[in-house]
C-alpha cells in the first residue's frame, strides 16, 4: 500500500482521509449510542447511517485488508491477533446492526436483550482496538491535518 506524501495543492493523503472517516465513524457511534438513552427515532436513523459510513471506512481500507491477508500467517502473533481482532468487530457489530433493525421494526425482548449485550461487546471491542492503534492515531494527529507540520 502506497500512501502519497501531501501537498496542499493536491489536498490531503489518503492517510488523512483515512483519519477523518475514522473520527466521523466513532462520532457516528458514539451519537448513536448516547441516542439511545435520549430518542430512539435518532437511535435508528444514526444506526443505519453508521452502516454506510463504516462502508466506506471498509472500502477506504481495503487495499490494506488485502495486503494483510495476504501476510495473515507470515506475520507475528501480534499481528495476527490484530487482524483477527478486527475481524471479529466486524462480525459483533453486523448482528448488532441487524437486530437493532428487528427491534426498530417490532418489539421483541429477547432480540432487544442481545442487541444491548452486542452492543457492550461491540463497544469493548472498539475501545480495545483504539488502544490498540492508539500510535498510529496519535502520530496522525502529531503531524497535522494534510501531512503539514506544525513549527
Amino acid at each position: 500500500m502506497t500512501t502519497r506524501k501531501a501537498n496542499p495543492s493536491q489536498g490531503m493523503s489518503k492517510a488523512t482521509i483515512n483519519l477523518v472517516v475514522d473520527a466521523i465513524l466513532l462520532m457516528v457511534v458514539a451519537a448513536t449510542v448516547i441516542s439511545a438513552f435520549v430518542d430512539k427515532a435518532w437511535h435508528v436513523y444514526l444506526g443505519l447511517g453508521t452502516i454506510p459510513v463504516l462502508g466506506l471506512h471498509l472500502i477506504l481500507h481495503w487495499e490494506l485488508i488485502e495486503a494483510l491477508l495476504k501476510r495473515l500467517w507470515q506475520g507475528t502473533f501480534r499481528f495476527r491477533w490484530k487482524w483477527l481482532f478486527d475481524l471479529l468487530m466486524l462480525l459483533v457489530f453486523l448482528p448488532m446492526v441487524f437486530s437493532g433493525m428487528i427491534v426498530a421494526l417490532i418489539y421483541a425482548p429477547q432480540v432487544s436483550e442481545f442487541h444491548e449485550w452486542s452492543f457492550y461487546v461491540f463497544t469493548s471491542l472498539v475501545m480495545i482496538h483504539l488502544y490498540t492503534s492508539r500510535k498510529w492515531i496519535l502520530h496522525k494527529l502529531r503531524r497535522g491535518w494534510c501531512g503539514i507540520t506544525h513549527a
